[in-house]
C-alpha cells in the first residue's frame, strides 16, 4: 500500500503512522479478494505501487493539464497530498486518473482510452 503524509498532517504520528499502513494494506488485500470472486471484466483491482507514486513526485503535472501552480501563491507545487495533509490534491487526482485509464485500458485489451 501507498500511504504518504505531509509533515504537518494530524496523521504523522509515529506510532499511528504504522497503525495506518497496518489498516490500509488489510484494506487493500480485501479489494483484491473481492474482485477475485467476480467474473474477469466485471470487477477489476488495480494496484498502484510506490514506484509509480515516486515518478508522480518526478514528473511533470502539466502533461495531465494541472498547472504547476496548484494554490496561486506563484510557487510550483510538488505534492501530491491536499493542505490537510492527508488527502490527496488535484496534481495527484490527475496521474491517478492517468494511470488508472491506462491500466484499464491494458487490462480489457484496448490500445487507446476512449
Amino acid at each position: 500500500p501507498t500511504q504518504m503524509f505531509r509533515r504537518d498532517s494530524p496523521l504523522n504520528i509515529f506510532p499511528l503512522v504504522f497503525f495506518l499502513n497496518t489498516v490500509v494494506g488489510f484494506w487493500d488485500s480485501q479489494k483484491k479478494m473481492v474482485a477475485k470472486q467476480f467474473p474477469p471484466g466485471d470487477v477489476a483491482y488495480v494496484g498502484l505501487d510506490p514506484d509509480e507514486v515516486y515518478d508522480w513526485y518526478m514528473s511533470d503535472p502539466s502533461q495531465y493539464g494541472v498547472p504547476a501552480d496548484l494554490d496561486g501563491d506563484g510557487m510550483d507545487d510538488t505534492t501530491l497530498i491536499s493542505r490537510d495533509g492527508v488527502h490527496p490534491n488535484a496534481r495527484c487526482y490527475a496521474f491517478w486518473g492517468a494511470s488508472l485509464g491506462e491500466k484499464l485500458s491494458r487490462m480489457w485489451g484496448r490500445d487507446n482510452a476512449d
